[in-house]
């Protein structure tokens, strides 16, 4: 890893943009507050009035309500119900899973931003999409090129990928 600050700041520019756009989409749609589809229920539906020989073969329909009914030539139908949420639901109760929140590294505070590498909701997350590229710019700006500096910065590009 013997990256100059020059390459460093190359890195950070190109996660600084992918992560812009990234906030920009997740806003977009966290605002709309559209309904996605977030799974499926299923019903099979087993019609058993007439006997197994004048019964037909299955039929399989897709829902779009709660439910559907067999036709009269098929004795089982398979239903799927989507079940769907609001994004602005998703988003509010997301959390972060053990991996994600305890692999941000704390980078060495010279600047005095003060830094929270908490991650563990949604709120989080938009802080941290605006503190991290910020802190980023920073070092690769100010800082000498070193060792120690260079070490820096490679963790920050770590906590900008989780």
């Amino acid at each position: 890893m013997d990256d100059t600050m020059d390459v460093l700041a190359a890195k950070i520019e190109g996660k600084t943009k992918h992560l812009t756009e990234i906030a920009a989409e997740v806003a977009e749609k966290h605002e709309a507050d559209a309904e996605v589809v977030c799974g499926h229920n299923y019903e099979v539906k087993l019609d058993m009035s007439q006997p197994a020989k004048k019964r037909g073969k299955a039929g399989i329909k897709k829902g779009s309500g709660a439910s559907a009914s067999a036709s009269a030539s098929n004795d089982w139908t398979f239903v799927a119900v989507p079940v769907t949420s609001k994004v602005c639901a998703l988003f509010e109760s997301w959390e972060a899973s053990e991996r994600v929140s305890g692999g941000l590294k704390e980078v060495k505070d010279v600047f005095n931003d003060n830094i929270k590498y908490e991650l563990k909701d949604y709120n989080d997350v938009k802080r941290l999409l605006v503190d991290l590229p910020s802190l980023g710019e920073k070092w690769t700006m100010i800082a000498r090129d070193t060792p120690a500096n260079c070490a820096q910065v490679r963790l920050l590009l770590e906590n900008m990928g989780v």
